[in-house]
C-alpha cells in the first residue's frame, strides 16, 4: 500500500513539475493565477516531504528485514550444529516417538519430517489420551538413567498430560464450532462458552503466546460469529481443500503434456 501511494505521489509530482516548467518566462496576470501557482508549489513541497519520509521508512524496513533474515540464518546454523551433536540415546528416543506415531496412523515421513496437517492431526486428536500416555512411558524409560537430562519425571508427566488434555479440548471445540447455520441451540451455546474458556486456559497453561491470530479469533470472535450466523459450519472451506487436492492430482497426471489445449481438456 505504501509503495502504491509512493508511486502515485511521484506521478502527481511529475505533473506538477511539468506545470511549473510551463510557467517559466510567463508572469501571473491575475490574483487568482498567482494563488493557483502558489498552491501548486506548496503541494509540490508537501509531496516532496512525504516521498522523502516514505523513502526513509523504506530504508528502515529494509534494514530491519535484513537484520532479522541474518539473525534467523545464524540461529538456524546454531540449531543445525547442536542437532548434529545429539547423543545416540537421543536419536533412539526420536525413533521410538516416530514408531509410536506410526502405530496410531500418523506418519511424519509423509510430510518429509515437517508439520502435520489434515487427517494426521485428526487422528492425533482422536487418540490423544492413549498416544500421549505411550509417549510419556517412552520418555520416562528412555531417560531413566540419564544424568544429563534437563527435565524431571514430574515435568515430563505434567507436559504429556497437558498436551493430551489440550488436544482433546480443542477437538471438542472444533466439533461444536462446525455447527451448521440455523442449527445452533441454547445447549450448544452453553457448551461453546465453557469450551472456549477452558481451551484458552489450557492454552495459557502450556505457556503459549496469546498474540497468535487463531487463538485470538477463538477467544474473542468465535462465539460472537456463531451467535450472529446461528452456526458457522456452512462456512467451512473443506470443499476448497478438496478441490486443491483434485487439482494437484490432475496436474501431476498431465505434467508431461506440452500441448496446453489438450492438457486443459484432459483435466
Amino acid at each position: 500500500m505504501q509503495l502504491s501511494n509512493s508511486l502515485s505521489m511521484k506521478e502527481d509530482k511529475k505533473i506538477l513539475v511539468e506545470q511549473v516548467k510551463g510557467w517559466r518566462g510567463q508572469k501571473a496576470t491575475t490574483d487568482e493565477e498567482k494563488r493557483r501557482r502558489k498552491n501548486v508549489k506548496d503541494t509540490k513541497k508537501t509531496l516532496n516531504a512525504k516521498i522523502k519520509n516514505m523513502l526513509t521508512e523504506r530504508k528502515v524496513l529494509n534494514s530491519a528485514y535484513l537484520t532479522s533474515f541474518h539473525l534467523e540464518a545464524s540461529c538456524r546454523k546454531v540449531y543445525n550444529k547442536e542437532y548434529k551433536k545429539r547423543k545416540t540415546h537421543q536419536k533412539d528416543i526420536q525413533m521410538q516417538i516416530e514408531i509410536i506415531l506410526r502405530k496410531h496412523g500418523i506418519d511424519r515421513a509423509a510430510h518429509h519430517g515437517g508439520e502435520l496437517t489434515g487427517p494426521f492431526l485428526r487422528k492425533l486428536s482422536e487418540n490423544a489420551e492413549e498416544l500421549f500416555g505411550e509417549l510419556k512411558q517412552c520418555l520416562l524409560e528412555a531417560i531413566k538413567d540419564d544424568n544429563t537430562r534437563l527435565a524431571t519425571d514430574d515435568e515430563i508427566i505434567t507436559m504429556c498430560d497437558r498436551c493430551a488434555e489440550l488436544y482433546i479440548l480443542f477437538d471438542g471445540l472444533f466439533s461444536l464450532s462446525r455447527t451448521p447455520s440455523y442449527k445452533l441451540t441454547p445447549e450448544i451455546e452453553d457448551k461453546m462458552k465453557k469450551y472456549i474458556k477452558v481451551c484458552v486456559k489450557a492454552w495459557k497453561c502450556m505457556g503459549y503466546t496469546m498474540g497468535m491470530p487463531k487463538i485470538h479469533a477463538i477467544e474473542d470472535h468465535l462465539f460472537n460469529q456463531m451467535i450472529y450466523w446461528k452456526g458457522i459450519g456452512c462456512f467451512s472451506e473443506d470443499f476448497v481443500e478438496l478441490a486443491h487436492q483434485f487439482g494437484n492430482i490432475a496436474e501431476k497426471r498431465t505434467r508431461g503434456m506440452r500441448d496446453y489445449t489438450k492438457k486443459f481438456v484432459s483435466q
